[in-house]
């Protein structure tokens, strides 16, 4: 116990860490997409296998960006469908996609350390395509996402 009366959390949890970690967007087929510097850090609490992960990433500028979009991950995820996570994403500056239905969210990729970005149709998930997303300077993504690590 602190001296306050409080426990502190980190002595009596295995495996527990907070942190900051310099994020990257890329383009999961060929191109380029870079951000802002102070604009490109996500923050994660991480206790035993279980992370959570919350980001605001501005967009500095593209070139030819083709293929998802994937925003990486400070821990590989497990390599389980069921037990990956998903989270949920606010944007300005994105194009919204025909016949999209509600907002953007981004869903961990097994075995790996990134996420991809996604939105609803009528019935289908489909993967934001970089080239369609109309990211340009000052586009920002807000997304938080809770994940199972390896």
């Amino acid at each position: 116990r602190m001296l306050d009366g409080s426990i502190d959390i980190t002595s009596q949890v295995t495996g527990y860490q907070t942190g900051t970690y310099t994020t990257t967007i890329t383009p999961q087929t060929s191109g380029t997409i870079s951000l802002h510097t102070g604009k490109n850090n996500s923050f994660y609490t991480k206790v035993g296998n279980l992370v959570h992960v919350t980001g605001e990433l501005w967009v500095s500028s593209t070139s030819s960006p083709q293929g998802g979009v994937a925003i990486s991950l400070p821990f590989t995820v497990v390599n389980n469908t069921y037990q990956a996570g998903t989270g949920s994403v606010m944007c300005h500056g994105v194009t919204y996609q025909s016949n999209q239905k509600g907002s953007f969210l981004v869903k961990p990729n097994i075995n790996t350390t990134v996420a991809t970005m996604f939105y609803n149709t009528t019935s289908t998930m489909l993967s934001l395509q970089a080239q369609n997303a109309g990211l340009a300077n000052n586009s920002q993504i807000i997304f938080t996402l809770t994940y199972f690590t390896a």
